[in-house]
């Protein structure tokens, strides 16, 4: 799965820039650099699907898997139909609790010309370990979204896609014959139904 989102992260550019030519005079009007920064600010409803640890997957008959997760992120309109950009994040995942600290590169792309409200998203980044109950690890989204304008360029978005978390070094232990525990570290990735809601200014 972390080679298909790659994959679709890298995709998105390829089919902004195959509009490229068709889309020169709108570049040609564009405005000023102001214009083209966008700054998002996002909250998302992460739903759990399925999470695998040490070889076993479990879905929500196992546990309830929710989570949640604020990002900030800043883009710029390298065309007029698709931005890049940067962002972080906190992320909080409970049942198993799983805290992560995502720094990540994003692309949004309107796919449809006569439709500028719908976009399509990537998400592409890797957690830092901050404490000692966050864990480092892949991260990456991808999924579609609808804007409504509150202004000249402020939006409010609501998206829903693919998240998937991977966790590294996750601490574990076993209980030999004489009662000691001995520990290990592992690692566990969680996929998850992912619903937001943010504001774009």
């Amino acid at each position: 799965m972390k080679k298909l989102l790659v994959s679709l992260f890298l995709l998105l550019p390829l089919m902004a820039l195959a509009d490229e030519k068709n889309e020169q005079a709108a570049e040609q009007q564009s405005g000023s650099i102001r214009s083209k920064l966008h700054f998002d600010i996002n909250y998302n409803l992460d739903m759990g699907l399925a999470q695998t640890l040490e070889g076993k997957t479990f879905n929500r008959n196992d546990y309830t898997m929710w989570g949640d997760a604020f990002r900030a992120a800043v883009r710029y309109d390298v065309t007029p139909r698709l931005s890049a950009g940067v962002g972080i994040g906190s992320s909080s995942c409970t049942e198993p609790s799983f805290n992560t600290y995502p720094v990540y590169a994003t692309l949004q792309y309107k796919p449809f010309k006569n439709k500028e409200r719908i976009f399509a998203y990537a998400d592409l980044g890797y957690s830092v370990k901050f404490s000692s109950d966050s864990y480092a690890g892949f991260t990456g989204g991808i999924g579609m979204g609808y804007r409504w304008k509150l202004g000249i360029k402020s939006t409010i978005n609501l998206t829903v896609g693919y998240d998937l978390k991977d966790f590294r070094g996750v601490d574990m232990y076993t209980v030999d014959e004489n009662y000691q525990r001995h520990h290990y570290t592992t690692n566990s990735i969680r996929h998850s139904l992912s619903i937001g809601v943010g504001v774009t200014f």
